[in-house]
């Protein structure tokens, strides 16, 4: 499955992303504003954490959604945006995302939140997503607030 924008693709991982997982949150200033990333980041770490979510995507019931951020441009992975803890009772999950440093004030978590939040609204059929933002983080507090008023 996999979800095109004007300039992203929104996919599965594959275990040829771990190079650019590593170079995006290796970077401090990503690290610092996520929940659940080690510090420093590491091939090992990356590798991990993909065939864990490989493991999920091809389950039958799904919980969790982890669509890598491509920037079609560059062929390149520059993020990643989660549908997690999918109640499939009361319809509602949580969502997380980060970007590499170096793509940073250029719109792309809007353009995937767009996709993806259309997927879990039409497809997934879920009624309220969750997103948890860390105070000082003065970007992601950005993009909500578009959210919360439009």
């Amino acid at each position: 499955m996999k979800f095109a924008t004007k300039r992203l693709i929104l996919r599965k991982p594959k275990m040829s992303d771990w190079k650019d997982l590593v170079e995006g949150l290796s970077e401090i200033d990503v690290a610092k504003e996520t929940e659940n990333i080690p510090r420093p980041y590491f091939k090992k770490h990356a590798v991990k954490w993909i065939k864990k979510t490989i493991k999920e995507w091809n389950k039958k019931i799904q919980e969790n959604y982890a669509f890598m951020i491509e920037l079609k441009s560059e062929k390149k992975i520059i993020g990643c945006l989660e549908l997690t803890k999918i109640n499939k009772n009361s319809k509602i999950a949580e969502t997380g995302s980060w970007i590499n440093k170096e793509y940073w004030r250029r719109g792309y978590i809007t353009e995937a939140k767009i996709a993806v939040n259309d997927f879990a609204f039409n497809k997934l059929k879920l009624r309220k997503l969750n997103t948890s933002v860390f105070q000082n983080n003065l970007a992601s507090n950005k993009t909500q607030k578009k959210w919360v008023t439009n």
